[in-house]
Parts: C-alpha cells; structure tokens; sequence
C-alpha cells in the first residue's frame, strides 16, 4: 500500500495500546494473516465487526497521516483496512494479510518482536475424516486440528524432530508436551485440504519452531537441523 518510510511517519506519532496490539496480533500471526474472527478472540471482543471497527478506524488514521486518501475499491466502497493489510478469501473466511512494507516498519521501530508466532496449538478445530488403516483430517487455512496433531505425536513421538530434546525427560508432568509443525503452509493453500498427520506434520521443540518461523518464508526443517549441527544457532 505505502512504502516503508511513509508509514514510519504514521507509526512514529503515539498509537493507543489497543492500536499497538492489534498491529502486534496481525504481525504474529502465521505469515503475517489472520480472519477478523482470530483478531477479536485475541483482542477480548465480542465479535468480528468489532475488530473490523478498530482495524479499520486505525488504517483511516494511518492513511491521514501519510496525507494519502484511501482510493475505494473496485465495487465503490472504502476499505479503510487495505491500509493495514491485503484481503484475501472469501465470504466466511477473508483473511487480512498485513503489507510488507508494513511490517518491516514496525520492525526498525521496534514496536513488535521480529520472529514472534502464534504457534499452532493457539488455534484448533474439532473436525476429522479417519479412513481404514490411513489417517486423513479435513484442516482449514490457519486451523489446527487436535486429532491430526494427536496422530502425528503418536507415530513421531514427542521428541523434537531437529534437536531431540524431549520436555518429558527434561521436566516433570511435561510427557507428551511439544509443538506440531506445518511442512506445507496453510497460509499458502487458502483452501480445505486433506492433511496427512504422518507426512505432512512434524513434531518440534518450541525453539527450533522460533528459528523453523524467524524469517519469511520459512526454513525448512533441514535447514534448522544443519544450522543446528553447524552451531550457528
């Protein structure tokens, strides 16, 4: 939408704290994208319309102060939350892809942690297909499934798939406790998908999740192991 500098300008007069933790919500989420429904269970609110009217009150005041109008869409509306972020979907299910430019502003200024996440175990849903001998689980984009999880730790085990460590061995009443990764993005299908818990999800300690998602697009899970073994963790 605007360039890095410009929204500096906007980012650098004082935000409220709700402003600060809406951006930080969208920031942290899986690849910088999150539904409106997402935005206001982690804000506290009542319902999406209300994070559409802070978000949108906020991506009004940025453009202001920028000195840019909002242009309207290609139906005639104003979208005031294209200032903030890309929309994405459909009815039902639109996601808000915060701009680039965007967040890399808020990076230099320091006002989110580059290479915070909201893991997968932040967000689920109960919905899953067993078929025969082979395990399948219907999973939407950005919805974490708890039975796919569930298969997935008890053919992988609950070791870290990269560094070994194991937080039962380690800790007492943490047997079972660890992080299931994504291989394949859901923010990159945008759409249902059967997911196989065994081949496509990998179990991982909450640090080498950090470093899998420090930077966009993600390392892979041989790359993190081989930095591992380099040392350069």
């Amino acid at each position: 939408m605007f360039s890095v500098e410009e929204y500096k300008i906007a980012l650098q007069q004082p935000l409220s704290e709700t402003q600060i933790q809406m951006l930080s919500l969208n920031y942290a989420a899986p690849d910088m994208a999150i539904t409106g429904i997402q935005m206001a269970r982690g804000m506290g609110w009542g319902n999406f319309g209300a994070a559409n009217m802070h978000y949108g009150k906020l991506g009004r005041l940025i453009a202001k102060r920028i000195g840019k109008q909002i242009e309207p869409a290609s139906d005639g509306e104003v979208y005031p939350l294209n200032v903030l972020a890309e929309f994405v979907g459909g009815a039902g299910h639109l996601e808000w892809w915060l701009w680039e430019n965007l967040a890399v502003a808020l990076e230099e200024l320091e006002l989110v942690d580059f290479g915070s996440n909201i893991f997968p175990e932040d967000v689920s849903r109960e919905e899953s297909l067993l078929e025969g001998t082979t395990y399948t689980v219907t999973v939407n984009v950005f919805e974490r499934n708890p039975i796919a999880r569930k298969i997935c730790i008890e053919h992988h085990g609950s070791s870290c798939s990269i560094c070994q460590f194991n937080f039962g061995e380690a800790y007492s009443n943490m047997e079972g406790f660890i992080h299931v990764h994504h291989l394949r993005l859901l923010s990159e299908i945008r759409e249902e998908y059967i997911i196989d818990p065994i081949k496509d999800l990998r179990p991982v300690c909450p640090n080498c999740h950090a470093v899998i998602h420090s930077k966009r697009p993600a390392y892979s899970i041989e790359e993190v192991r081989a930095m591992l073994k380099r040392g350069s963790l």
